[in-house]
């Protein structure tokens, strides 16, 4: 066993020794291994001479490895000379592996020369896996190259898998140019899935160069998926053009999908320009389905221009919606331009609803500048609802601002008689006094002679409270300083320890109390010559000088800035550009303090740090460059294949690098795939330190700024604070993934993994995976049960001697 394992390992590696062992005919190359023959493994590497020499000596061409023959594994790979040379030597063109046919493998792997190869050997290419063909395959891959070629060949192009045709599949890629092709064969554009047609799928999506094609083809224009038309759908997801394209087709605009039309839809949506798209073409504006009209949802959405447009439609203003019409809508809401703009339109502004007028809705809710509007267009103060008045509401629910609105108009002929006495000795007033009396809402701000001292007596004692507490604060700002500057006394032999500063520091920066007389270009100038030389000061012992710098390419766009790739004194080095204008004082302090967090930072398991370059409003953070860039792309993209010895190598030195972080009192935050770099070595490191902070560090929006959720604990998704047991978390999501070479939970959408995550739904892990255990306990649901970095990190020692005691190999035959 171990001589034939050594011999497919060496094989599968390209050894040379092979060769020799094969001309000298010591070897059975027939031999297996769970079915895999050194043949298959020949094809599936590409090694064309090799798979000459045995074709020649008589290898069986068809032979399977359980599932796979070399033309399978040849197709997978794309290697079309094997391919040529196997078909011309007997390999059998369709033969099946589960209902998969090279053709199949070949249309899935996205080989289109192979497919043309396979397509000159194939009379009927309709065989079906997992009831699918291959030209269902390559219309959900999206793939109009390989479509085209089989659309000519195949002849049951209306096959469905699960009621999915080919232009179903087409659609749901999004890859109209597929579509086309299917259209353009005798297919069938009518046929529904679960009720769902193509038609519908196209509105969905916004092809509106689509619809006309498929209505060319037979699709019928108002059929229903649950009741919904493709226009409801169209006006779902505010496709205009679409909509505007179904509409010149003669779709029903009126069609209810057993609750709404389509102009209730795009009013719920928000889409202002469809509804006018619609009422252009007919759309009835004073029809109830679920309780509300058309008016009552734009009301509700608080939504003034399609109100404007409704009524422009002769949409009835006294409509009635469980008693409410829209004005005790913008009432309750507090939408007050709205109620604004119906009082102008209405006839009354004391409807009633159960007795409640909009005046006690307004009240009821605490609605200051709604009741102000009521009151300016005539509402009435006295109608009483269950023997209450609105006054009475509002002081009952302590709205004391609304109370005192309310008795001012009801003493206003008072307030005119008041204005009046000051009339004489204030010449002005007596100009505005008309004025005045007919501005009710100057009422509500309490700016009349009456209440001027009691305003001004409550506003000095609002300054001498905030003076008291601002000399209160600079005691204690002086005494922490004090106390920090003895601090550094004990730290000078550090070669990188910055000198502190206070946020009094950045203040005087921002010049808060220093822009008196500027003009806004000078404060502008004068507020970055500052910043520039407190940056320079601050960071003297890692200043970089620009021209040091030689920029390269872009390599994408991170969490803070833009990432450039450049040199430095014959390094390569990783360029973080952050833009420094936008921050306040407050936000360039946290900035300063996470950029020094760099120089706390040394070990052989985290990105190197460099310097740092000030180019104000430019800031430059210089870090190495990592050639083979992030484990997610060496796994997703770039498809590497690790042994076991070399995962549990790879999760040491992330454990190690934790370890390292977790001892400096550092959390990281966004341990995932993504932001471990590997060196030309191989070794891997931690990176991306843009969302570093201490221990009681914010986090105010990290989950915005961090994208996907599939690495984050479960506290952290329900705004708990973050922890040294959430990095755990996050460490177990990344073994799996390093130990499954799987991105957790899949294809589930962030809103799925959100709820997985929450309610305890763990990825499954198989049983024979050695890091089962460990995984297991580090994405424990209770933060308290998952183990210190330290315990992850002797656990994985323990599995790495096991593992070295047991001389355990790994050899791959994945073909997938």
């Amino acid at each position: 066993m171990g001589n034939r394992l050594s011999l497919l390992d060496n094989f599968q590696k390209r050894n040379s020794t092979v060769y020799e062992l094969y001309w000298d005919k010591k070897i059975n190359f027939k031999t297996k291994d769970k079915g895999t023959t050194i043949f298959h493994i020949a094809c599936q590497n590409g090694d064309l001479e090799i798979v000459r020499k045995f074709i020649e000596n008589g290898a069986l061409i068809n032979i399977t490895d359980k599932k796979d023959t070399p033309l399978h594994l040849a197709c997978i790979k794309g290697h079309t000379e094997i391919v040529e040379l196997l078909l011309k030597s007997g390999a059998i063109p369709n033969s099946p592996n589960k209902g998969m046919t090279p053709l199949h493998c070949a249309t899935w792997s996205k080989h289109s020369k192979v497919v043309n190869l396979l397509l000159e050997h194939l009379e009927d290419i309709d065989h079906l896996n997992n009831k699918n063909t291959a030209l269902q395959i390559a219309s959900w891959n999206g793939d109009h190259k390989i479509t085209e070629v089989l659309v000519r060949k195949i002849k049951n192009i209306n096959n469905q898998n699960k009621g999915n045709s080919a232009i179903h599949l087409a659609l749901y890629s999004s890859s109209p140019k597929c579509v086309e092709l299917i259209l353009s064969t005798n297919c069938s554009s009518n046929q529904p899935n679960n009720n769902i047609y193509p038609l519908h799928l196209a509105a969905q999506k916004g092809f509106s160069k689509l619809i006309d094609k498929l209505i060319l083809n037979g699709s019928y224009i108002d059929s229903v998926d649950n009741n919904q038309t493709a226009l409801h759908f169209a006006c779902e997801k505010g496709y205009l053009k679409c909509v505007k394209k179904l509409i010149s087709h003669k779709a029903n605009v009126n069609h209810l999908n057993n609750k709404q039309t389509p102009l209730e839809v795009t009013i719920l949506n928000g889409f202002t320009a469809i509804v006018s798209e619609l009422l252009n073409n007919g759309a009835e504006v004073n029809v109830q389905h679920t309780g509300s009209y058309p008016l009552h949802l734009a009301c509700n959405k608080g939504n003034i221009e399609v109100i404007e447009l409704l009524l422009k439609r002769n949409a009835d203003i006294t409509c009635v919606d469980n008693g409410n019409t829209p004005l005790h809508i913008a009432s309750k809401n507090g939408h007050s331009q709205i109620l604004e703009y119906l009082i102008k339109q209405s006839t009354s502004v004391d409807p009633k609803n159960k007795g409640l007028t909009p005046l006690h809705v307004a009240c009821l809710h605490g609605r200051l500048q709604c009741v102000s509007g009521l009151l300016s267009g005539g509402a009435d103060l006295n109608i009483t609802c269950e023997q209450a008045k609105p006054v009475e509401i509002a002081d009952k629910k302590e709205y004391s601002e609304i109370v005192r609105l309310i008795h001012a108009f009801e003493n206003r002929h008072i307030i005119g008689n008041k204005l009046q006495k000051y009339s004489s000795a204030k010449p002005k007033i007596k100009e505005n006094i008309e004025k005045i009396g007919r501005m009710s809402s100057l009422v509500s701000l309490n700016e009349l002679w009456d209440w001027k001292k009691d305003y001004i007596e409550k506003q000095q004692e609002i300054k001498e409270k905030q003076e008291k507490e601002r000399q209160e604060k600079e005691e204690k700002e002086k005494e922490r300083q004090e106390k920090e500057k003895q601090e550094m006394k004990k730290k000078q032999k550090e070669k990188l320890e910055l000198r502190h500063f206070s946020m009094q520091d950045i203040m005087t920066l921002y010049g808060e109390d220093m822009n008196i007389g500027m003009n806004k270009n000078e404060e502008i100038d004068e507020k970055s010559k500052r910043i520039t030389k407190f940056l320079e000061e601050t960071f003297k012992d890692v200043l970089i000088e620009e021209n040091e710098i030689k920029l390269g390419r872009s390599l994408g766009q991170g969490m803070y800035g833009v990432v450039r790739y450049g040199t430095w004194k014959k390094t390569e080095v990783a360029i973080t550009i952050f833009k420094l204008q936008e921050l306040k004082a407050d936000e360039l302090n946290k900035f300063i303090d996470k950029v020094k967090l760099n120089y706390k930072i040394n070990n052989v398991n985290i990105t190197k740090f460099y310097g740092v370059v000030v180019k104000y409003p430019e800031f430059w953070h210089v870090s190495q460059y990592y050639t083979k860039g992030s484990l997610f792309r060496m796994i997703y993209f770039d498809h590497k294949e690790y042994t076991l010895m070399e995962k549990i190598k790879m999760v040491l030195e992330i454990a190690q690098g934790i370890y390292y972080l977790h001892s400096k009192n550092i959390i990281h935050q966004v341990i995932r795939s993504k932001n471990i770099l590997i060196d030309r070595n191989g070794r891997t490191k931690i990176g991306n330190f843009g969302m570093l902070t201490f221990y009681r560090a914010s986090r105010e929006g990290f989950l915005n700024s961090v994208g996907q959720p599939y690495w984050l604990a479960p506290e952290i998704l329900q705004t708990q604070d973050f922890s040294f047991s959430a990095d755990i978390f996050s460490f177990g999501m990344l073994l799996y993934e390093i130990s499954t070479m799987k991105l957790p939970y899949g294809n589930d959408s962030p809103f799925q993994v959100i709820s997985n995550i929450i309610n305890g739904v763990r990825p499954q892990i198989l049983p024979d995976n050695p890091f089962k255990d460990i995984i297991a306990s580090c994405w424990d649901f209770d933060p308290q049960k998952r183990p210190t970095i330290k315990q992850v990190l002797s656990s994985l020692l323990v599995l790495q001697t096991k593992l070295k005691n047991q001389n355990h190999e790994e050899i791959h035959f994945d073909v997938n």
